[in-house]
């Protein structure tokens, strides 16, 4: 699409000075602001940008669930609550080694107690794994998912915002025509550096 046709089709489009164009739509039954950019004249990159309240977890899980709907599973993805995930199923691996290694010692007739260095050093691991495990268990959620296709490659984004909002972004972007618009985008930033 031409910037043209992206303002016959979309209703309250505004073209904006740098040639992209923006609106306000209804998009997954949610309100939200679209921006529309161009490289080469043809839609290269649109950002929905979700008007959210406080539950971004919900309305990013939400999304994401659309979203695998229409591209699959994302290939790419990261939360707090998969890091959450990964910490203590990491935990109880090391958990289920250290009960494994303490059997091997007492099968091969080794019943010596763990030394009192090992014993703190373990220890003192716990307690920065518990103390990080809480930290990332008080922090608003943030996730990002990536799906990618022939054509397009799409990133879902979901990062606390101000006043206890959360920023939700759909960025669609042309494969083709990505390197065009960064292209055409560093132009206009040397342009501009050299107007000043």
């Amino acid at each position: 699409m031409n910037q043209e046709e992206v303002l016959s089709t979309v209703t309250s489009a505004m073209r904006l000075p740098d040639g992209s164009i923006s609106s306000e739509a209804t998009v997954a039954e949610r309100r939200a602001q679209v921006m529309y950019r161009f490289a080469g004249g043809r839609l290269a990159m649109v950002d929905v940008l979700f008007f959210e309240g406080a539950d971004g977890r919900g309305s990013y899980a939400d999304l994401r669930h659309l979203l695998a709907l229409k591209y699959g599973e994302p290939m790419q993805e990261e939360s707090t609550d998969k890091a959450l995930e990964s910490r203590a199923a990491g935990r109880a691996a090391r958990e289920i080694g250290r009960g494994f290694r303490d059997s091997a010692r007492l099968i091969a007739g080794d019943d010596r107690e763990e030394s009192t260095a090992e014993a703190i050093r373990d220890e003192a691991r716990e307690m920065r794994e518990d103390k990080a495990l809480d930290r990332l268990a008080g922090s608003p959620f943030w996730g990002r998912s990536v799906w990618e296709t022939a054509e397009s490659t799409i990133n879902l984004v979901s990062s606390p915002s101000y006043q206890g909002s959360f920023a939700l972004v759909v960025h669609y972007s042309s494969v083709m025509l990505k390197r065009a618009l960064e292209s055409e985008q560093l132009k206009e930033q040397m342009r501009r550096a050299s107007e000043l």
